[in-house]
């Protein structure tokens, strides 16, 4: 399929547009998330923006009073390569005290048009986000995920009803209010659940191990935790009193520099995007919404049918189906335990780590007996060498592995953030010089170098685990971490006219233990596969 790779455009209206029409009435989505629609101020010709990408000579657009027609001959038009650049050209092209609204258009490649509702510059109100559901609300969401799973594949070691002991509310710096519960169990592991639209309803759980808040405790010492925060799928930290950071749990997302203003198929990677450390802890907290403006907007956008069918009332049959899971061959006892070790002044880096338990998973099935994989010994060689003979991986992490994990570094071209290794999703199919010469296998990845959730990349895990029984590498979180998904499950609602998909990867998230393997959404901005 071709993918529309041209750079979004923008379009200066006047107050007499038609596309003023747009905030008549709120949408159902804002009433759901309590937004007051944005009422056109008392000044007159207040500044509107159209941000659109493949602008014609003539458009139509379906909106919520009709069709508007765009006669871009008419307009002035401005690049929006990066929220960064936008924001600049628009303050050089409008008055400074003047209020400014824009809607965002998008255009599929058979030229069909979305509109969105209408929003304030500077303000935007779209991704601003409270608590709505209360703790009490939440727990239910959680007791019924709980009935849902006991006593099934996907919840190992949960035999019995497992009971809730120890209740965390969890932050997020965009979020006012409590961003998140997470709920302890008393048979192991934990779920954490969405207060509102900014994540999943459920956004990730386990059945093993320990809770995020029992692990911070435990790296946090004698220091005593006051405060939380989740900040992506797999990342949170814990701060004192006078919210300086503890301890945390998963890497810190990386900020950003001139990221793309909205992320989708097709999104070029820009010259100039960058990605630095953070100095400090404060400034993250105080960027957070800024600087992951496009991540959060992506989330949002994809967890939004979720969020309609929870909000939905269920009538007659209406309800979702069962789930239907598939785990790649010898499940969790099969999977390698790895773990990033200090390599020169940093950590070796979770994309070297992830493809090295992809593929010593591959050589431990060869040499127990898999008839796929029979012919694969090889993968892993003695020592983590080069021309050694062809001996079993080890489960655990040695010296043997570790030279594959820095072969593999070198090979990504994985370089230190903040003591962290980095790698561009980009560079994950260079993973395939470690085959070369080893043995026959081979592999193939893609990924977003500017973290787009692309519903391609999921298909081409779920497809591996679903139809040849083998795991995958994901990419998780805002370009944060690289785990191994090989468990794979989804079950589907009717609501309204449409079919909404509920789905989650099982990840081995390469920290060494199967205590910190857990369910999380089925997104990812990269994929890593191996064939035999």
């Amino acid at each position: 399929m071709k993918t529309n790779t041209s750079k979004l455009t923008a379009a200066l209206l006047t107050l007499s547009s038609p596309i003023l029409a747009q905030v008549a009435m709120p949408t159902q989505a804002q009433l759901m998330r309590g937004v007051t629609p944005i009422a056109l101020p008392a000044p007159a010709a207040p500044v509107v923006l159209l941000a659109a990408d493949q602008l014609g000579d003539n458009r139509e657009v379906p909106g919520m009073t009709g069709v508007l027609q765009l006669d871009t001959t008419r307009m002035q038009t401005l690049p929006l390569v990066s929220n960064a650049a936008f924001e600049t050209a628009m303050k050089l092209r409008t008055n400074a005290n003047a209020h400014t609204f824009f809607q965002v258009v998008t255009f599929d490649e058979a030229g069909n048009g979305r509109i969105s509702r209408l929003q304030e510059f500077g303000n935007d109100p779209s991704l601003q986000f409270r608590q709505i559901d209360s703790e009490a609300t939440c727990r239910n969401r959680v007791l019924q995920r709980i009935a849902e799973v006991v006593n099934t594949e996907m919840a190992e070691g949960w035999d019995a009803v497992p009971s809730i002991v120890r209740v965390t509310p969890m932050y997020r710096p965009d979020v006012q209010g409590v961003a998140y519960y997470e709920y302890e169990m008393d048979l192991g592991g934990f779920l954490v659940a969405s207060t509102g639209e900014h994540d999943r309803p459920i956004t990730n759980w386990s059945s093993v191990g320990q809770s995020k808040m029992a692990q911070l405790e435990e790296r946090a010492g004698a220091e005593t935790i006051h405060k939380v925060y989740k900040l992506d799928a797999l990342c949170y930290v814990a701060e004192n009193a006078m919210g300086a950071m503890i301890t945390r749990v998963g890497n810190l997302p990386d900020r950003m520099i001139n990221l793309p203003a909205v992320l989708r198929e097709g999104t070029p990677t820009p010259a100039s995007f960058d990605r630095t450390g953070w100095r400090t802890w404060s400034e993250l907290k105080t960027a957070y919404a800024d600087n992951y403006r496009p991540f959060v907007r992506q989330l949002r956008d994809n967890c939004a049918d979720l969020w309609r069918s929870e909000r939905a009332a269920v009538v007659g049959p209406l309800g979702w189906s069962a789930w239907t899971t598939y785990l790649a061959d010898g499940g969790t006892s099969a999977q390698p335990l790895y773990y990033q070790h200090t390599y020169g002044s940093c950590y070796v880096g979770c994309g070297p780590v992830a493809w090295a338990i992809l593929f010593c998973w591959g050589d431990r099935q060869a040499h127990e007996g898999n008839p796929v994989w029979s012919a694969r010994t090889g993968l892993y060689r003695t020592d983590g060498g080069y021309s050694g003979s062809a001996t079993k991986a080890p489960l655990y992490l040695d010296s043997g592995v570790k030279n594959v994990t820095e072969e593999l570094n070198g090979r990504l071209g994985t370089w230190c953030i903040s003591g962290s290794g980095a790698t561009w999703p980009s560079r994950m199919d260079d993973a395939d010089g470690y085959l070369v010469g080893r043995t026959g296998a081979t592999c193939d990845s893609k990924g977003s170098d500017v973290g787009v959730n692309l519903a391609s990349y999921r298909d081409e895990i779920s497809s591996s685990i679903r139809d040849r029984d083998t795991p995958g590498v994901v990419g998780t979180g805002f370009l944060s971490h690289y785990p191994v998904a090989y468990k794979y499950r989804y079950r589907t609602k009717k609501v309204l006219f449409s079919t909404v998909y509920d789905r989650e990867f099982y990840v081995n998230n390469g920290w060494g233990s199967t205590s910190t393997f857990e369910w999380v959404e089925a997104g990812t901005f990269v994929y890593g596969v191996l064939y035999p």
